[in-house]
């Protein structure tokens, strides 16, 4: 059984389970982030934007400019990038038109994001240690802030649909879950 999609510069390994290549695909540009958008693969590539990668090869680019935005993660037909540059969350629809921009002072650093089944988006600060809720009408916001230093500097957040838990990874390697309810409150 296929068990995890590996990343490393301009490769895609997607791998069983004992490590074993299932397949590679060659991409143009290295590869920063990805996520599924309507049974796709989205990968965010280098400076040119989102591709679309299928059957081996990169289909159709969504037009994103800015390298400083390698998180993606999508929800419905709208895409949402951190710029860890500018402090910002950004939000694309899926012709890359630009929908809105969000900042927050308690935000330093947005790096990792996701979205959950509701559509409210959480965004790791590395360097303000949080965790960043972002309710789905992108206005009202909660933070999470990591208490022990075990998880100072998180880098990338995941959702678990199954257990409504965050999945946060810090830059040493470090691996916690988060109950979505007890980080929202």
């Amino acid at each position: 059984m296929l068990q995890f999609l590996v990343t490393m510069g301009t490769k895609l390994n997607f791998r069983y389970r004992n490590r074993q290549i299932y397949k590679e695909i060659q991409t143009v540009e290295t590869v920063l982030g990805m996520t599924n958008l309507r049974e796709r693969l989205l990968v965010r590539a280098g400076n040119s934007g989102c591709r679309y990668i299928s059957t081996g090869q990169s289909d159709e680019i969504i037009r994103i400019n800015g390298d400083t935005m390698p998180y993606i993660a999508v929800w419905k037909d709208n895409i949402v990038l951190t710029n860890w540059k500018s402090h910002e969350i950004n939000c694309y629809d899926i012709c890359g038109v630009h929908q809105w921009s969000f900042t927050n002072d308690n935000l330093r650093s947005p790096n990792g994001v996701a979205t959950d089944k509701e559509g409210n988006v959480f965004v790791v600060g590395t360097y303000s240690h949080n965790i960043l809720i972002l309710s789905k009408n992108y206005k009202e916001t909660n933070t999470y802030w990591f208490q022990d230093a075990e998880m100072r500097y998180p880098i990338a957040v995941d959702y678990d649909q199954s257990s409504d838990k965050l999945i946060v990874c810090n830059m040493k390697g470090t691996v916690k879950a988060f109950d979505v309810a007890t980080a929202v409150t």
